[in-house]
């Protein structure tokens, strides 16, 4: 049975909210003393009376504790704030693009009062908004600043800073299928930095660099980590005893896992025998998976990853809208579900919360444990094909 709340009704508002009291049953019928008989007219009433009482006080409760007057530019200073506490300072500049877009096409509403008009305005104002090279923003860039508000407005939903979910319309997603390098221009990239490496003297400065290039591709083919993750790791993360390799949080480089997911990565017989070799001949001083050989990183993020761009130009490959490094974990994810791991084999294997960002962005091919299928990548995978 449902009662009608007229005290809630506001302004311009034609029908009162409506709420769940109680059952029928629980109206019309009482337990007493094990026995259950039916109420008189009088007593139904003082019970809905009650019941009606009783909602109407929680939602009053609701109501007034509710925070009014959040403008969308309040909401985005707190959600900042929360993002730096986890680390994500890194993410900000791009999250402030993204409101800014929002606020000035839709106005610096108090989001208690906002419309479907507000987030129309917002998708035309990205529909119709050129890019730095003039064009106009693609509609992977539009839902890209979409979702970095709705993650904004999801967030503060769920900590009650508004008083009601905030859905935005999103473009049509363009179905593609995921940009990944295959075996063959994986095999092409090897090979240009083994030659890159025979042909550098070894005390000449740009040894260190090609050969943090060469290690940072092989730990990539054969755990498919982020960038992130090759870039920070220390040698003290690597055990070749247990055969893993742990993904932290390194404080001293400022640098968080995504999401502050700690893990492990098996490390296959491929890979152990590539790390054996390579750490028995490391300096005592080195720290770093990627150090330049006296307890330092030999390159910064942002650079290694522009790296590999320059390289696979180098190699003859071009990328074709593919990430010069994300592109090589995509492609072996690819490759595995080729061979027949499952999909959540494979969500696993990349470290996916949702396995639906696995099927969407990284399995490119149809088609145990993470140990087995880890055994799976093979030093020949790259030399024959």
């Amino acid at each position: 049975m449902q009662g009608q709340f007229w005290e809630l009704v506001k302004p311009k508002q034609s029908k009162p909210p409506r709420r769940i009291l109680c059952t029928v049953e629980e109206a019309d019928f009482v337990q007493k003393l094990g026995r259950t008989r039916r109420r008189s007219a009088q007593e139904r009433a003082r019970f809905l009376l009650g019941k009606y009482n009783e909602v109407l006080a929680i939602l009053q409760t609701k109501e007034d504790s509710a925070p009014k007057g959040k403008v969308v530019s309040a909401i985005a200073a707190d959600w900042y704030l929360a993002l730096k506490s986890l680390g994500k300072e890194k993410s900000l500049t791009i999250y402030q693009t993204s409101i800014k877009i929002y606020i000035d096409a839709a106005g610096d509403h108090d989001v208690a009062v906002f419309k479907t008009s507000h987030g129309l305005a917002f998708l035309d104002s990205l529909s119709s908004r050129a890019n730095y090279r003039g064009g106009q923003l693609s509609v992977a860039t539009q839902r890209k600043h979409i979702r970095t508000v709705q993650a904004m407005f999801n967030w503060a939903a769920k900590r009650r800073l508004i008083d009601r979910p905030i859905y935005l319309e999103r473009p049509a997603a363009v179905q593609r299928d995921p940009a990944a390098f295959d075996l063959q221009e994986l095999t092409t990239l090897k090979k240009h930095l083994e030659g890159k490496l025979a042909a550098t003297p070894t005390h000449h400065i740009q040894s260190v660099e090609v050969k943090t290039y060469y290690r940072a591709f092989i730990l990539a083919f054969f755990t498919m980590l982020r960038v992130g993750a090759v870039w920070s790791l220390s040698l003290k993360q690597i055990d070749l005893e247990k055969r893993r390799v742990l993904i932290k949080s390194d404080p001293e480089l400022g640098w968080n896992p995504k999401k502050l997911k700690e893990t492990e990565k098996p490390i296959s017989s491929g890979l152990l025998e590539f790390l054996a070799d390579d750490i028995a001949g490391r300096s005592p001083e080195e720290r770093y998976y990627l150090d330049n050989g006296s307890g330092s990183l030999a390159v910064k993020l942002p650079t290694l990853s522009r790296a590999f761009g320059r390289l696979w130009a180098e190699a003859g490959i071009e990328l074709n809208g593919r990430q010069p490094f994300h592109g090589i974990r995509k492609g072996v994810l690819s490759e595995l579900a080729a061979k027949g791991a499952t999909d959540v084999e494979l969500q696993d294997a990349a470290d996916h919360d949702s396995i639906e960002t696995t099927r969407r962005h990284y399995i490119t091919k149809k088609r145990g444990t993470q140990s087995a299928l880890f055994e799976s990548i093979e030093w020949s995978d790259l030399d024959n094909s």
